[in-house]
């Protein structure tokens, strides 16, 4: 489709542009006026499809909530080991004074 970007209306124009001939590795335009002309490919849509597809059965929100305490049960997990770590650490310091 051959086109100019029309200032007045801030959008792609196609008045008085018109497609003469086209082949797979050019296109040619005429115009009745001279201005910025381009020409606009309709490219087809991929097919979008979710990444992870829930299970048969179970609603997305049971997912979501799933992962949701999963991750704040390995967040725990770590906040206890840290703690851990931190207490045992600073045991080994008093035992060597």
């Amino acid at each position: 489709m051959c086109v100019f970007y029309n200032v007045a209306t801030s959008s792609w124009d196609s008045s008085g542009v018109t497609l003469t001939s086209i082949s797979s590795t050019f296109a040619t335009c005429s115009s009745t006026h001279l201005t910025g002309f381009s020409l606009l490919q309709q490219v087809p849509a991929a097919p979008v499809s979710p990444i992870v597809t829930p299970p048969a059965g179970l609603p997305a929100g049971i997912i979501a909530l799933i992962a949701v305490l999963a991750a704040l049960a390995a967040l725990a997990l770590l906040a206890v080991l840290f703690a851990y770590a931190r207490r045992k650490k600073s045991d080994e310091e008093r035992l060597k004074m």
